[in-house]
């Protein structure tokens, strides 16, 4: 049995550091909305207190990638059968 207790945060506060731009609505009210199939990637850290940190003259952090990988939609009049509607 192991005698390692390790007492975990329920909610880790992370940091968002970059994300990609297909999915943000810059504009909200209008009736513009992103592409509604485009894949997205971002990157989000975290640094543990200094309590936390077990090793002298270094600097734990932990890295969390969120992505969506999906089809690709050229434009919104890109349909589902692979034509462009008019």
């Amino acid at each position: 049995m192991s005698t390692f207790n390790l007492r975990l945060p329920l909610d880790i506060p992370w940091s968002r550091r970059c994300v990609s731009d297909d999915m943000i609505d810059r504009r909200t009210g209008d009736s513009e909305a992103p592409y509604r199939w485009r894949s997205s990637l971002a990157i989000f850290d975290y640094e543990p207190p200094e309590e936390y940190q077990n090793y002298p003259g270094v600097i734990i952090s932990y890295l969390k990638v969120v992505c969506s990988i999906t089809g690709y939609q050229e434009n919104r009049l890109f349909t589902i059968e692979g034509v462009v509607a008019v």
